[in-house]
């Protein structure tokens, strides 16, 4: 019996002492400057998965490249021809890029392809924008007004259709950056130019 009262004795002695340690840590405030710590390196981390987020949006890739704003509206209009599903829904074989996929398209080609494979794009938005001008010149109660704004409508659907296409290759991402350095399409709004001027300058 006396032996039982001495373990008991000696645990006690032994949960007061770990029981004041505790308590003095806490008052020097070892324990409070560990979980400090603690939630530095927990705020670090989400900090840094939200930079790499944030690092990782379309935008962003687009300011690292430092792309001109004629590049940038290439890239916009392409993003625009193949996400959308509704573009060559009726051709077979046809792929519809996810925004994952055509971030990540953009960012295996890095910037020197990238600039190759939009510059047949920046060329063709230029001639669009001219056609688009020269109607804008036309008086609006000329008569083939509303014909050149229908035209012009369905040759940048067009435009939107053969890009798209372009980058449904079989060969994935170099195969569509092969085919959109290889496009030539300035012709489907330089045509359309040429008929606005004709009609201009008739009347």
């Amino acid at each position: 019996m006396n032996m039982n009262i001495f373990k008991i004795l000696i645990l006690s002695l032994v949960f007061l002492y770990f029981g004041c340690k505790r308590n003095k840590d806490n008052d020097l405030g070892i324990v409070d400057e560990f979980s400090n710590v603690m939630s530095f390196d927990v705020e670090s981390n989400s900090n840094t998965d939200e930079d790499s987020n944030e690092e990782r949006t379309l935008e962003g890739l687009i300011a690292e490249f430092d792309l001109s704003m004629e590049e940038r509206g290439a890239v916009e209009f392409l993003r625009t021809a193949i996400t959308n599903p509704s573009i060559a829904k009726d051709k077979v074989g046809i792929k519809t890029y996810t925004e994952e996929e055509f971030y990540e398209f953009l960012a295996t080609l890095e910037v020197d392809k990238t600039r190759e494979a939009i510059a047949d794009i920046v060329i063709t938005l230029k001639a669009r924008d001219d056609a688009r001008n020269a109607i804008y010149d036309l008086a609006d109660d000329h008569p083939q007004r509303q014909n050149f704004e229908s035209q012009l409508d369905e040759k940048e659907q067009q435009y939107l259709r053969e890009l798209k296409i372009v980058c449904s290759s079989e060969n994935g991402y170099d195969g569509a950056y092969l085919g959109l350095k290889a496009n030539r399409d300035a012709f489907i709004f330089k045509s359309l130019k040429g008929q606005i001027d004709d009609s201009a300058n008739a009347n």
